[in-house]
């Protein structure tokens, strides 16, 4: 086997590399129409992130109903393309695309690691998550386990720890939000997420707090 290529040093039209990666996720779209595609968004050992695109055909079936989520494979022979129209899930502008000679092969676990960077909250300070825009299957599904894990519908008592991942900020009503994107964003309720133990004790002290000072303003209210 040739040796192992970094996400960052694939250049573009590259042919001849193999990566180990990650598939944190993948989804269809346009599933059962002839222009259908298969996109994952892929990981390397330094957490690396590129999304990776098959299109309706030129991959072997039985490694696509094979593939698994938050497992490792080698990756050799696919392309490196650089796509600005299309948008991208990840900051990398570059884009894997699978072709006929494309190989993809499990590997055992090489990382704990879950891949996940946190965003700054300085830089999200002011953004709205509304809750009125049609976000379809997610939002049935966020309902579901909302439910399921007996927070209700009216929820008010404690603070919940959420995680976003690859949600975009774009402009809803002349205000900046949060939006999912179709297939790769996934929400989080009280994870357990090693990484994120000491986000989250900080978060949720920072959240009792406000609680605690909104509900004493409440009672001088009253």
């Amino acid at each position: 086997m040739p040796p192992l290529t970094r996400i960052d040093d694939l250049t573009p039209y590259d042919r001849n590399r193999v990566i180990c990666v990650k598939v944190l996720f993948f989804w269809f779209e346009n599933f059962g129409r002839p222009d259908q595609k298969l996109e994952m968004i892929l990981a390397d050992l330094e957490e690396t992130k590129i999304e990776a695109t098959i299109t309706g055909g030129p991959f072997d079936h039985d490694n696509i109903t094979g593939l698994r989520e938050y497992t490792w494979y080698f990756l050799s022979n696919f392309l490196v393309l650089y796509l600005p129209e299309l948008m991208s899930n990840t900051s990398n502008m570059f884009r894997i695309w699978f072709h006929r000679p494309t190989k993809m092969t499990s590997t055992y676990e090489r990382s704990p690691s879950k891949c996940i960077e946190p965003e700054r909250f300085s830089r999200i300070r002011g953004w709205m998550i509304l809750t009125e825009i049609p976000i379809g299957d997610l939002a049935n599904y966020f309902m579901r386990v909302w439910v399921n894990r007996e927070y209700g519908h009216s929820y008010l008592r404690d603070p919940v720890f959420c995680v976003l991942r690859f949600w975009h900020v774009e402009e809803y009503k002349g205000k900046p939000c949060l939006m999912n994107r179709v297939g790769c964003s996934r929400f989080y309720l009280d994870p357990e997420f090693d990484e994120l133990e000491e986000i989250k004790e900080r978060t949720l002290s920072t959240a009792y707090a406000w609680t605690a000072t909104n509900s004493r303003c409440s009672d001088l209210d009253n």
